[in-house]
């Protein structure tokens, strides 16, 4: 894009906009003595003055829109998101639908200046038509916003679910180390899905603290199925009864026999892919409880309040 040319490109449509906003006005003194606050359908249309006000206002609103069509065209044809390709194509299909009305109606301005008898029902059409674009035009400006809206109400919704399916694993971990439990605000359980910022910042530091919780512990682990990538549900099951072993002997105060190791790695890039290993861990853990609670042994992982 050269340089000044979104300026000389507004100085360019000024042009036009002046000429119309002057012819307007021009015909609005002009038509100040035999306008009888008729509407559209029942203007004489045969004083000059009062045609020209109709004429030169639906001219410029066919251009405008026809340049408008032009730039929406062109964005929805170069746009790679599809929430936005399609509100974009909307609000070309309501662009073009207004300027066919349009055009329409300066045909029908002039038809009768010229002392033509009009249909009623052709106005009654273009009328119609623009009824229905304008509402077309505001589902497509306001699709991708409200698409990206419900996207982040799903993420949340999702993030909410990690979160509590989180709380067997950050309960065994937070007991054991409860210094690394990061600052929080005091905040009862039930009030997360009132409070959409506090699910992500909640979800984070619920994540942070349970790695934060398997480093400590990974040197009582140090077998070959922790470093396991992407957790089946068999790896799950080793994996929580190794960390439970791994508990019980630092709280026995034996001595580690190997360094921190890593523990269920993802093979992909991101908190969310760890997160989804450390759900799975978690919820082996929930289930080792749960048969552990079915032979009759103390059922050692609480339950989070919801």
């Amino acid at each position: 894009m050269r340089d000044g040319y979104p300026l000389d490109g507004a100085r360019r449509e000024a042009i036009p906009l002046g000429l119309a906003i002057l012819g307007i006005s021009l015909a609005t003194v002009a038509a100040s003595g035999h306008d009888t606050g008729e509407s559209y359908d029942r203007a004489d249309m045969t004083v000059g003055a009062l045609a020209a006000f109709y004429l030169i206002a639906n001219l410029y609103l066919v251009y405008a829109l026809a340049m408008a069509l032009r730039w929406t065209w062109q964005y929805a044809r170069a746009s790679t998101r599809r929430s936005l390709t399609l509100g974009l194509w909307l609000m070309a299909a309501a662009l073009a639908v207004i300027g066919l009305a349009s055009a329409i109606r300066a045909a029908l301005t002039v038809v009768r200046w010229r002392g033509g008898s009009v249909t009623p029902a052709i106005t009654t059409v273009s009328g119609h038509l623009i009824a229905v674009a304008i509402p077309l035009f505001l589902i497509g400006a306001g699709y991708p916003a409200a698409h990206a809206r419900l996207s982040v109400m799903r993420i949340r919704r999702q993030r909410r679910s990690m979160y509590h399916r989180l709380y067997p694993l950050w309960s065994l971990l937070h007991e054991t180390y409860p210094q690394d439990a990061l600052h929080h605000d005091r905040v009862s359980p039930w009030t997360l899905p009132r409070r959409p910022r506090s699910v992500d910042r909640r979800y984070y530091r619920r994540a942070i603290e349970c790695r934060d919780g398997l480093v400590r512990i990974s040197p009582y682990l140090g077998q070959v199925e922790t470093t396991a990538m992407d957790l089946s549900d068999t790896s799950a099951e080793v994996l929580a009864d190794q960390l439970h072993h791994a508990l019980r002997a630092q709280a026995e105060g034996r001595k580690a026999p190997y360094g921190a190791i890593a523990v269920a790695v993802p093979h992909a890039q991101g908190l969310d892919a760890d997160v989804r290993q450390l759900v799975k861990l978690s919820d082996a853990l929930n289930r080792r409880a749960s048969r552990h609670a079915g032979h009759g042994q103390h059922k050692d992982l609480p339950q989070e309040s919801t």
